[in-house]
């Protein structure tokens, strides 16, 4: 409300106690764009709070917080849809090298660039979220096993191309699968942590697919409610 209107609306309940003393009114009017630039402070910072609870500061992208409900919403969907839902987890290789040679600044903006990379070859609908340090989760809603590949070795191919941070960077990625009522993000999690781990293991810079329970088997469950990030040849 204005001050006039303020003014207005006061006057009219008691003109009589205005006229004999308009001190308090005054003030009270005076007082209202102060209160309302007050207001609006908190609420940027109540909005700007609730941004940075699901974005992670360094390389914008969403963190494990915004992917805790996200993927809650994709679950339930893929149920009732009969979808497909494919995972990808991504890793940079050697990152721990690229900090100990060249600093963290240098390896700040390998993670940025790297993170670019992987934005860019995403429609709006399919995220990719940073779980902490150098590891990163694609999530790609109604896309097979074949279409996941495809777009994992995209990935992998444009970070070596980029070069992030000037450096010669590569990754690893790691890929899963399930379809409708079998979409759960433990398992679909453990699987391409499975894969990653394989494809580690294998030389690096290169993607793999889950195939079965051998390569699940080949890392330790991962707990509740999301996964920590763990211990592994990187």
């Amino acid at each position: 409300m204005s001050r006039a209107g303020a003014l207005i609306q006061t006057v009219a309940v008691d003109p009589g106690a205005f006229a004999d003393d308009p001190t308090y009114t005054l003030l009270g009017l005076a007082a209202i764009p102060g209160l309302a630039a007050f207001s609006y402070t908190l609420m940027r910072s109540e909005i700007e709070q609730r941004e940075h609870a699901i974005l992670d500061p360094l390389t914008g992208l969403l963190n494990r917080k915004a992917l805790e409900a996200r993927f809650a919403e994709i679950t339930e969907q893929a149920a009732l849809t009969e979808a497909w839902v494919c995972v990808i987890e991504c890793d940079l290789d050697n990152f721990k090298q690229i900090n100990d040679a060249h600093g963290h600044d240098r390896g700040d903006a390998v993670l940025k660039d790297a993170a670019y990379v992987m934005r860019k070859n995403l429609r709006s609908f399919e995220l990719v979220y940073r779980l902490g340090g150098e590891e990163f989760l694609i999530v790609l809603p109604g896309l097979t096993l074949d279409q996941g590949l495809s777009l994992a070795e995209r990935v992998r191919a444009g970070i070596e191309d980029a070069r992030p941070g000037g450096l010669p960077v590569t990754a690893s990625l790691g890929v899963a699968t399930a379809r409708g009522a079998e979409v759960e993000f433990q398992t679909l999690f453990h699987e391409a942590d499975a894969a990653l781990y394989l494809a580690k293991r294998n030389g690096r810079n290169q993607v793999v697919a889950h195939e079965g329970e051998s390569a699940a088997a080949s890392r330790p469950a991962i707990p509740e409610p999301l996964p920590a990030a763990q211990p592994a040849i990187r």
